[in-house]
């Protein structure tokens, strides 16, 4: 048990805080996004691996813990590797978890079975509490930076535009600036709350792939119509 909350405190370090704070040595640390010396964000003397061992990483740590070798019953001589990433299996086979788990001792994908699951969950009881507003805009919004989808989900929201009207402030399908709130830009969550729908299209249907995109919509007290994997009914509420 210890050493499954070690890995999981040490991968909410690497991820929220850059910082890792653990009791041993890892021997290489790569993050897609750290820029400058990596080596100065550690909490202990670590080394930086030039590349990752897959292209589709976000992050991959390769240490030699104990306790986390005799979770994973891991044989003493074989270092502990783990890799993580928010992408989705359609645009990257390699993370799936029948290659990551014959490649690596260790895995924190958008999957129920990796060993760390990426969840993107809201904090449940503001969402209950939200305040909606008293008279919503009858259109959908939709927001999306990959306009290069798997799942052709354009398609349908050319068709959904044509019969209610879909306000797009994004680079996928725009059609409306960006919102203001005051003097700064609006969050997302704020440019979707004044409307009745918004459109929580993944950009593909992997097995588990569920990010925040129907979260926010619930956040935001919207209706949201979800468009993506089946396996969205084991993350939401039904």
């Amino acid at each position: 048990m210890y050493g499954i909350i070690h890995i999981l405190l040490m991968l909410c370090l690497v991820l929220r805080t850059q910082t890792i704070v653990i009791n041993r040595i890892p021997e290489k640390i790569w993050g897609k996004h750290w820029g400058g010396n990596f080596t100065e964000l550690c909490g202990i003397p670590c080394i930086h691996a030039d590349n990752p061992p897959n292209p589709d990483a976000e992050f991959f740590i390769e240490m030699n813990d104990d306790d986390v070798r005799n979770a994973f019953n891991i044989q003493s001589n074989v270092p502990i590797r783990i890799l993580g990433s928010l992408e989705p299996t359609h645009y990257y086979p390699l993370l799936k978890l029948e290659y990551l788990n014959t490649h690596f001792q260790g895995s924190a994908v958008l999957d129920w079975k990796s060993d760390v699951p990426w969840v993107l969950i809201p904090n449940m009881d503001e969402v209950q509490n939200i305040k909606l507003p008293e008279d919503p805009i009858p259109k959908a919004t939709f927001i999306a930076r990959n306009c290069w989808p798997m799942n052709g989900r354009e398609a349908y929201i050319k068709v959904i535009d044509s019969v209610i009207g879909i306000v797009a402030p994004s680079r996928c399908f725009h059609n409306a600036e960006w919102p203001k709130c005051g003097e700064r830009d609006c969050s997302k969550i704020e440019a979707i709350r004044n409307y009745k729908i918004h459109l929580a299209f993944e950009n593909g249907d992997s097995p588990n792939f569920v990010t925040d995109k129907i979260y926010q919509a619930f956040e935001a007290g919207v209706l949201p119509v979800w468009m993506g994997t089946r396996d969205v009914a084991k993350a939401v509420p039904m």
